[in-house]
Formats: C-alpha cells, structure tokens, sequence
C-alpha cells in the first residue's frame, strides 16, 4: 500500500528562534567527521576555525563560531547540563562519543533567556536503551597507502625533503542497549576509538623515517535510565575520555620541526578524562514538570617532555637540556620546552521547570558550576634557547616553577520566561539574573633560575574590590510576525543581554603568579 499526502509547507510563527535538530539518522546519513562540531558547520551562520576533512582533527580542539562571536561564547549541554571544560573559559570541549547521541540541537540567534552567552548554543540529547535490545556499529578507516603525495621529483631535486599530511585515520565506534528490567530499567553502553596520525613535512626520526604524531582517543560510556513511576524518572551517566598525544610535531610544535621527534618534542598523557551526570525527571502536576541534573566534568591531563628528557633542578644536566629554537632553520631541539599540568574541574547543576497554564508556558530555571583551573608550569633551565643559523642569539628567561591557582566559586544564573500570542503576534519574553564569582587560591613556588622563592595570599573580591564577584540583568526578547496570518511569511526579531562567560580568565590579570616571560641578550 502507498500513502501519498499532502502538506502545506509553513513556518514557525510562535518561536523568534529558529534551532536546527540533527536526528540520529541525520547523523548516520551525513558523510562528514561524527563530532558535534562537524555536524553543526552545516547549519547555517555556523563556521569551525579548522576545517575537519574527513575527521583529520577528531583528536583536536576545533571550534565553532557565529554572527561574530568568540568560540567562548558558545554554550554545550549534555541531556541539558552543562558540560563546557573550564579552560580558556569554557572554550575547550570534551571528546563526546557520538554514539551516544540521540539528537543535537543547535541555535545561533535569538538564545532566550536560559543560556548565558549568546554564540552557538548546543545541546545533545543522549539515548536511553529502551525496551528492545538493539546495537549499531560504525567502521572508518583511512589507510596510510590512500593517502597521496603531491611532492613531484621536481620539488625533491630542490630540496623539498617532506609533505604535511594525514597519514592514517581510524574511527570505530558502536553502542549497545537493551532492558535491564523490562519497562522500568534501561542500559546503553558505548565505545569508540579515534586515531589521526599527522605526518610533519620536517621532522625526522635518527632512521630518517618522516615525523608521525600518533593521536588517539579512547571513549567508553554507560548509561541507566531507570523509570521510577509513571511521573517519575532518573538517569545516570558515566562517560570515559583517554586522549593521548605521542609526539607533538604538528600540534605543538608552533611551527617548528623536531631535530628528533624522540626527544625534542612534548607527549600528552590522559590523567583523567571524564563526565559523569545525573538527572530526574517529574511530572509534579498536570501543569508542571520539573526538572534536576547535576554533572561532574574532569578535564586533567599532562603535556610533558619525553620519558627522561626532564631533569631535577639546578644540575648541570638541567641547564643543558633547556630546549633549543633555531628561528632561522624552524628547529626545535635538544627538548620540547615546557612540561605543563592541567587540572580542571567543573561540577555543574541544574534546576528546571516549566508551568502550562492557558496560553502561557512559563519557563523557569536556575544553573550553577564551581571548580578549578589549576595548571602548573616546569622547564629544564628554566629558559629556552634560541638561536639563528646555529649561533646563540638570546634565552627566553621564564619565571618557573609556577604554580597557578584560579577557582570558580559561582557561574549562577537565575532566569523566566513566557511566550504568549496576540492574534499574529507572537513574543517571547525573558529575564535573567546573573552571579560570577571567582579567585586565586593562596600560592607558593620554590626558587627558580630567574624568580626567588614565592609565597602568595589568597586574591578575591574582598582583597580587591569588584574582582571575580559580579552581579547582572539580561533581558531577552524574542518578537514573531505572521505578516498574512497563512504561516507562511513570518517576520522574527530578537533582542537581548549577553555576558561573556567568564570562568578564570580575568583573573589573569591579577593573578601573583600568572606565567610571564623576559628575552635576555646572549653574552
């Protein structure tokens, strides 16, 4: 038997914002990168600072942007708890398995009055299992030897020694979920791997093979869904990253090639990646539905020279492996520089609800999150050499060992709105309170090469006034028009008040032991 139907093609005449929801069958269909960001450069207003072709950056950061905001403005949500890392303000995102993902929604213009920052906001609606066991599996592989070459033996006769490419992507992934007890409790477990090996056009190894930085993310994750009674229902979330880097020679080499990738460049070593969330549903009344999450986000991770390139302070071997730039040849050599380890943590909450009464549907709703952004900073002689042609020019004096503390103590937002219709009238109106709050634990650091010992108190808003501890309004207002009451021409507005989402950064600027560094001339 075949239907065949007829539909009038309209428009949303009630929202002033018009999201983008990519199904998981949307996901499966499109032939690009499975992350998040590649999957939203194809809503429109949307760009990626890098482009990810085929999935060559799926083990790096790239980021998305609209209408001229920074990629800190952007705000991420999983299952509608925030899950933005807590470094460079919220910029850096977590490596969320795909598979996981039932359907994301995006939006760039008009964000009302429940997200802070008015970029890309986006939100993934993970799966729940279900009553039916089901799995699906995903299978990518680009073998080294697809990969070609565009160095003609023109080039190599004159001097051209490398190319810069992808040498070999792998994304394997797949989830599976089913009924633990039949109506009332659900599993979905998932896990991908992700590797992008990246050759260097000039970096090679002492056996003269080309450069590789081998990348690779490992992803498991489990989650229940566990339907307490009709009205009622919960879900917990455990959501695992290892990210591993072997050699930084294209990603943190700062465009300089590796003399040897073996010892003059940084590793990356995973210490611990994860995300892990709960989150309750209720139905209070016929009229309202509430709405509670709370989630943990680990993002700590050490980028550090190779396995015995490190050496104990003050000794002779340590001032002779500070690392060597040649800006002249772009070479780095001898060691990768700085040894640097992060720890940021974000523990985020959530309380919704939404009251329907007549035409109105008011929503309301309040978000907090607290943590550190902690990072500590180490080199061998505390400097970096440099040179041009082979000969000393001058040292990059740094002001390690540091030891940084910022902290979070409120990222709270308190907000309402209520969109309401007045014959071809539509309008959505919002209002938000804001809080920041944040500061500098007290820190201490030993004696460097260049800094004496260090010993500093705590820094907030108290000691001084107005730092970290700010308080706002931010009205939003969303306006639709149906201009001939067929839904078919529909004029949309919007307005509002966006703050930038600080987390630390400002605080930069009086921190006591921020990292700073001074060129001395070689003599």
């Amino acid at each position: 038997t075949v239907n065949v139907e007829a539909a009038v093609a309209t428009v949303d005449v009630e929202n002033a914002a018009h999201p983008a929801v990519l199904t998981r069958d949307d996901m499966d269909a499109i032939p690009t990168a499975r992350n998040v960001q590649s999957l939203g450069a194809l809503v429109a207003g949307v760009h990626l600072n890098t482009p990810d072709v085929g999935g060559s950056m799926q083990v790096q950061q790239t980021y998305m942007t609209s209408h001229g905001n920074d990629t800190w403005n952007d705000t991420w949500l999983l299952d509608g708890i925030l899950v933005n890392v807590m470094q460079s303000d919220g910029q850096i995102q977590a490596y969320i398995d795909n598979a996981i993902i039932q359907e994301t929604t995006y939006q760039t213009s008009n964000i009302t009055a429940d997200s802070q920052a008015g970029g890309v906001f986006v939100n993934m609606v993970p799966k729940e299992g279900g009553n039916a066991f089901h799995s699906d599996v995903f299978l990518g592989w680009v073998p080294s030897r697809f990969v070609g070459t565009n160095v003609t033996p023109l080039e190599i006769t004159r001097g051209t020694v490398g190319q810069s490419r992808v040498a070999e992507i792998q994304d394997f992934d797949g989830s599976i979920g089913g009924p633990i007890l039949h109506d009332k409790l659900w599993f979905l477990a998932t896990f991908r791997k992700q590797l992008s090996n990246l050759q260097s056009p000039g970096s090679f190894y002492a056996n003269g093979q080309p450069g590789i930085e081998n990348d690779y993310i490992y992803t498991p994750s489990l989650r229940l869904t566990y339907q307490i009674s009709p009205k009622f229902k919960m879900s917990i979330m455990d959501h695992r990253m290892w990210k591993t880097i072997k050699d930084d020679i294209v990603s943190g080499s700062g465009g300089y090639n590796d003399s040897n990738p073996n010892i003059s460049s940084n590793h990356r070593d995973p210490v611990m990646y994860y995300i892990a969330q709960t989150r309750w549903t209720g139905t209070l009344t016929p009229k309202l539905i509430m709405q509670g999450g709370f989630g943990i986000e680990y993002n700590d991770y050490y980028v550090t020279n190779q396995p015995g390139v490190l050496q104990a302070p003050f000794t002779p071997s340590w001032y002779a492996n500070a690392a060597e730039l040649d800006t002249a040849q772009l070479t780095r050599s001898v060691s990768g520089g700085s040894n640097t380890y992060y720890a940021f943590r974000r523990y985020a909450y959530t309380i919704t609800g939404q009251y329907v009464t007549g035409s109105h549907q008011v929503k309301f709703g309040y978000t907090d999150s607290f943590g550190p952004a902690y990072q500590n900073l180490l080199y061998n002689g505390d400097a970096i050499y440099n040179y041009q042609n082979g000969v000393p020019v001058n040292i990059t004096a740094e002001n390690t060992p540091l030891y940084s503390k910022p902290y979070l103590d409120h990222y709270l937002g308190i907000y309402a709105m209520d969109p309401w219709t007045y014959k071809r009238l539509s309008v959505t109106a919002g209002i938000r309170w804001e809080y920041l709050q944040n500061h500098v634990n007290a820190e201490s650091a030993p004696a460097g090469r260049f800094v004496p010992a260090r010993n500093f108190a705590r820094v907030d808003c108290n000691t001084i006034k107005g730092l970290g501890c700010f308080k706002d309004w931010a009205p939003r207002l969303g306006i639709v028009y149906d201009l001939f009451g067929d839904h078919k021409t529909a004029l949309k507005m919007g307005v509002g008040k966006y703050d930038t989402p600080i987390v630390q950064q400002e605080l930069n600027n009086f921190n006591p032991m921020f990292a700073a560094a001074e060129t001395l001339t070689w003599v």
